[in-house]
């Protein structure tokens, strides 16, 4: 079986560290025996445009297997890439991309497009041309708080109607999915981790700070300025602990100055953003992860960290409710940044242990047992078409 992956956002030189969880899901499939491949049309913030960059970016096209994956990417720029007008350009230019992906690598059997806005779209495209089925994952957040225009909810809900399969990596975002469809379409498969990758550390020494991470973009919504604000108050009762901030965004300055106003020097580190063996590193030293997000579709970083063996506390948000077990760690409601400090309270007293919290995510959300879920889908799709062409 032949699958073409066709994912929304994905890794780029700008952005090495989006869209893991479509590499992930392609590379699991493979371990699975399936012949999955990536194309992808990167939107380079144009604010780094010049004339050096558009040498090595001018929309051509490039093949290559990364990490065994065969990729087609063309080499862009995110021109008008937050407009309806911008997004469908962009998907024509994927349509393009898919019969560069064609030449090279053949025709695949089906197409999996990652989150309807917009490489679903752009699946449907492909499907339409090549006359294979496709199958759309969402992942996105503007679904899951329904926070669209009329338009674009049409284009989503055009998407989820045409597709052979529906997809949710969640159980609220599966509700707003059937909202946005206008009837119940979708079924969960979760995202997977690579626990191969993210594992246990040979040893986590008792002594020294006890390490709080938070791993994600510097945005408002991801509501960072909770962590800090909670952990300046138990810092005050447990100097014994420091944070650490690993990403990028436009919240970094505000963010870094909360922390110098609340925080003793040298508490709280800001690292800039991290490719994946950094993050894994972190993970490892760290004894916690925090994910305070106002709305979070799945948390792909929750069950990293918890197949390196760490707690994770995370804010009933929409996915986290799905990963996160009284074995594995804390859930708290969205803004609350006093049950924030308690349940950091609480995991410097409680001892959870690493080989549970790592087996949780590896029996729940490992290679394996995603890829199983997916060929099941894959298989059902392509079975039924056998039979309607016979």
């Amino acid at each position: 079986m032949h699958v073409l992956h066709l994912p929304s956002w994905y890794s780029a030189p700008d952005k090495p560290w989006r869209g893991t969880f479509v590499r992930d899901q392609a590379m699991a499939l493979r371990e699975a025996g399936i012949d999955a491949g990536v194309a992808f049309v990167e939107r380079r913030s144009f604010s780094r445009f010049n004339g050096l960059n558009l040498v090595f970016s001018h929309f051509q096209t490039e093949a290559c297997d990364e990490d065994d994956l065969p990729t087609m990417r063309m080499k862009g720029w995110g021109i008008f890439a937050q407009t309806v007008p911008g997004s469908l350009l962009w998907c024509r230019l994927m349509r393009r991309l898919v019969e560069s992906y064609v030449a090279v690598y053949g025709v695949p059997d089906l197409i999996h497009g990652h989150a309807a806005l917009w490489g679903g779209h752009a699946a449907m495209l492909a499907s339409h041309a090549l006359g294979r089925p496709y199958v759309v994952t969402e992942h996105s957040s503007s679904i899951l708080t329904r926070r669209l225009s009329a338009s674009m909810s049409r284009y989503a809900s055009e998407v989820y109607r045409n597709a052979g399969a529906v997809i949710a990596v969640s159980h609220a975002l599966k509700v707003s999915v059937d909202a946005v469809a206008g009837r119940p379409v979708a079924e969960v498969i979760a995202n997977t981790v690579d626990g191969d990758y993210f594992t246990l550390p040979g040893e986590r020494s008792a002594d020294g700070a006890f390490t709080f991470l938070a791993v994600c973009d510097l945005v408002g919504y991801k509501r960072l300025d909770l962590v800090i604000r909670a952990f300046s108050r138990l810092h005050l009762r447990r100097p014994a602990t420091r944070l650490v901030i690993a990403g990028s965004g436009k919240e970094a300055s505000r963010l870094r100055a909360l922390a110098d106003a609340l925080t003793p020097p040298g508490s709280v580190r800001f690292t800039g953003p991290l490719v994946r063996w950094q993050v894994r590193q972190w993970m490892r030293e760290a004894r916690a992860l925090v994910l305070t997000s106002d709305v979070e579709t799945f948390g792909v970083v929750l069950i990293e960290a918890m197949s390196t063996g760490i707690p994770v506390i995370a804010t009933r948000s929409g996915g986290p409710q799905d990963v996160v077990t009284p074995e594995t760690g804390l859930l708290i409601d969205c803004d609350d940044s006093g049950a924030l400090e308690r349940a950091m309270a609480e995991v410097l007293r409680r001892r959870f242990d690493p080989k549970v919290v790592r087996d949780s995510a590896r029996r729940r959300f490992g290679y394996p047992v995603i890829a199983n879920q997916l060929c099941a889908v894959y298989d059902r799709l392509l079975m039924g078409r056998r039979q309607e062409v016979a």
